[in-house]
């Protein structure tokens, strides 16, 4: 097994075990639900890189699996988040407490059910035997999808910036998973989910000018950071060659 493929391995390795641990916990606290959420994005993120690489059967039914669990957690997440900013802002928060405990009950439906978890366990068993075995390395090609992404993502950013998110997120931790530098990719992933979660939290309460008074000023913010970020990405993703940089020693949320 190359370099390249034991620090994936590795990287995987390590947020299936915090996975695992956070799926033993009971409290659907907003950590955990956090917690949860960002390891199913790094796992995804692996899945999705090998994909680019190889087509097996347990990256296709591992991602689905992941996806299901994602999706199990989102209004939860969305909803405990909408609530702690509604609270900062002086909201009225009774409708979204209401919220927030029918979709914790979902969450918690989902995360109690012995046959949608253990399919999950037993797909990233398999998952995992076969990324120990596979010795496919096609970094190239995994650049060359990557370097499409960011052109497409940063081309519209002041019309649109939920591509931009979405496609910060997945180079970060496909980044992350190499062992490589990630510049100040987490930094405008911060300032994409705080304008993410303030929308959101519009979507709840309806138009309020303290709300978009903050995205203003966040979305200003992301496009002072969006350009440092591109250079960065334009220097590591946008040149047809594999990945080279010094590793990382650790690595945020």
């Amino acid at each position: 097994m190359q370099k390249r493929e034991k620090r994936i391995l590795e990287y995987f390795l390590k947020n299936k075990k915090i996975l695992e641990r956070l799926l033993r916990q009971d409290r659907p606290s907003v950590v955990r639900i956090h917690k949860m959420r960002v390891a199913v994005r790094r796992l995804r993120a692996v899945i999705w890189m090998k994909r680019q690489e190889v087509d097996l059967p347990a990256l296709r039914y591992g991602d689905q699996s992941l996806k299901k669990l994602a999706k199990a957690l989102g209004p939860t997440r969305e909803l405990q988040v909408a609530l702690v900013d509604a609270r900062e802002m002086r909201m009225d928060t009774v409708g979204l407490r209401e919220k927030l405990s029918k979709a914790i009950t979902k969450s918690m439906v989902y995360l109690h059910s012995p046959r949608q978890i253990g399919l999950l366990m037993e797909r990233l068993e398999r998952l995992q035997r076969a990324l120990e075995v596979t010795s496919v390395s096609r970094a190239r090609k995994v650049n060359r999808r990557l370097r499409k992404d960011v052109n497409k993502a940063f081309k519209n950013t002041t019309r649109d910036i939920h591509p931009l998110r979405i496609c910060v997120k997945r180079v970060r931790y496909c980044f992350e998973a190499e062992g490589l530098q990630t510049g100040g990719l987490a930094d405008l992933q911060g300032t994409l989910g705080e304008i993410h979660d303030l929308e959101v939290l519009q979507r709840f309460v309806g138009t309020k000018k303290v709300i978009k008074n903050r995205v203003r000023k966040l979305r200003g913010q992301a496009l002072r950071q969006a350009p440092k970020v591109l250079r960065f990405l334009r220097k590591e993703v946008l040149k047809a060659r594999s990945l080279k940089q010094a590793p990382l020693r650790s690595h945020g949320d």
